[in-house]
């Protein structure tokens, strides 16, 4: 279960990170979302974007950026 996996994985975040918690705790959530939009949307940039209700652009960033590191090497449509 993706949710169990999930709270496991903020529990930690918090044990690790107790000052900067909230922040690291939402790039994960966020990571996880756009790297199962992408898996969904079979690596199709714009249509990832357009799931996830974000701009292309912001999403392009965020993967160059390196905040998704499985798919930041994804070729960029």
């Amino acid at each position: 279960n993706s949710l169990s996996f999930l709270k496991n994985e903020l529990i930690q975040t918090i044990e690790q990170h107790p000052k900067n918690a909230m922040k690291i705790a939402i790039q994960q959530v966020e990571n996880a979302l756009i790297e199962e939009a992408l898996i969904i949307c079979r690596g199709n940039i714009t249509r990832t974007a357009k799931t996830l209700g974000i701009n292309r652009a912001t999403l392009q960033r965020r993967l160059k950026k390196g905040s998704c590191n499985e798919h930041s090497n994804r070729k960029i449509e």
